[in-house]
């Protein structure tokens, strides 16, 4: 598998990846190029505290951001214990950004390397098994023994220019930006399986008949202009129907509330591939049909089309001009995981192709077009591409 690993500001290297398929992890490699310094206080007295600037695990498409904080922390103890209050230095990770929000992290090692020959001046930072939450961070711990030694050869390298290479094991299946959306046919298999038969016997009825049981349609004039209103009353029609008919399952599946959203799930996909989906040629057509459904406030359809269309940008057929427009598609409705997974692409076709100069030229043009079409200042895909750019 085609693995990359992306800073906001300079690239990540991929260490170690697993080629289990049980249980199957990927780690990724920062270094952190910083310099010990200190803060004055409000009351002058001075602490060290160093932020890094974002960066960003990617694979698949999919991304993570996070950010390392060095910081001089105030340890109380008990009023009884005879020893002291201390201050002690502690290496922080922070989740920033994320499809999830919450995400857990199977492990984290750190150490110190000297700027200029990499010689190791310290190891040992370690954190397993933490969950974090979305703008949530933990320290990467040290044995007790080796917590004093840490603060101590901090506050003796103030000033000094240090290198932290940080290595973050996470979970592949993380990376796969399907796993986001709602997927009835992995959670509930056999029961989406039932309510799918009765979605197409409904869609079949409602095509034979006109829909003449939709109460309300008959107040909407059937033109091109109503069409995504047409396709609003008869989707929810079409889950109410479909639920009613389906209600001897609601007790096999748990919570009536996990039975209607299968079914609602599962309403969306057969609507979409068997209707909506129908007729389409071209990109200006999947434009006019997120532009429908977006604002006919049809959230399920929406989502489902969303992950369509993730599958097509990550297939081998989809080619750069599709992928492109996708973005542009993802960024003018919302769409933030198609967004999301088309960056990634975009940068992985851009690695791909950093060694032949006119295919690389013919990419980072496209990208410094793209990225005035975005007009988002700050916008992810302008700093990725102005990494690539100053590479060049």
């Amino acid at each position: 598998m085609h693995k990359t690993v992306m800073s906001l500001d300079e690239p990540l290297h991929v260490v170690s990846p697993s080629s289990s398929t049980s249980d199957e992890h990927i780690c990724f490699q920062y270094q952190w190029h910083m310099r010990i310094c200190t803060r004055l206080l409000e009351n002058s007295e001075a602490v060290i505290l160093v932020v890094s600037r974002p960066f960003a695990t990617l694979y698949n498409g999919v991304q993570f951001s996070w950010t390392l904080r060095l910081a001089d922390e105030f340890v109380a103890t008990a009023a009884a214990d005879p020893i002291p209050s201390v201050r002690r230095i502690f290496l922080y990770l922070y989740y920033k950004e994320g499809p999830s929000r919450d995400i857990v992290v199977e492990s984290v090692d750190a150490s110190v390397v000297e700027s200029n020959t990499g010689d190791l001046l310290f190891s040992g930072l370690h954190l397993s098994g933490k969950e974090f939450t979305l703008g949530s961070g933990w320290p990467i711990s040290l044995d007790k023994s080796k917590q004093d030694e840490f603060t101590q050869f901090i506050y003796k390298n103030i000033n000094k220019n240090l290198d932290f290479i940080v290595d973050i094991k996470l979970n592949t299946k993380m990376f796969d930006p399907l796993t986001y959306f709602c997927d009835v046919d992995s959670s509930s298999p056999s029961h989406a399986s039932l309510v799918k038969e009765v979605c197409r016997a409904y869609i079949k009825e409602t095509e034979a008949n006109g829909g003449e049981d939709i109460e309300d349609l008959k107040y909407i004039e059937d033109t091109k202009e109503n069409e995504h209103d047409i396709h609003r009353l008869k989707f929810f029609h079409g889950v109410k129907q479909v639920t009613d008919r389906c209600r001897g399952l609601a007790h096999k599946v748990g919570s009536y509330d996990d039975f209607r959203k299968i079914v609602e799930s599962a309403f969306a996909q057969v609507y979409l591939s068997d209707v909506m989906l129908q007729g389409l040629e071209n990109v200006e057509d999947i434009s006019g049909l997120v532009e429908g459904i977006t604002f006919s406030h049809i959230p399920s359809l929406r989502k489902e089309l969303e992950k369509l269309l993730c599958a097509e940008v990550m297939s081998e057929n989809a080619n750069n001009e599709f992928t492109r427009r996708m973005l542009i598609l993802a960024d003018s409705y919302s769409m933030e995981m198609l967004k999301m997974v088309a960056k990634g692409v975009l940068v992985d076709q851009i690695i791909a192709n950093s060694n032949p100069p006119k295919e690389f030229v013919k990419i980072t043009q496209s990208l410094e077009q793209l990225a005035t079409e975005l007009d988002k200042e700050g916008d992810g895909l302008v700093i990725l591409f102005s990494y690539f750019y100053r590479q060049s």
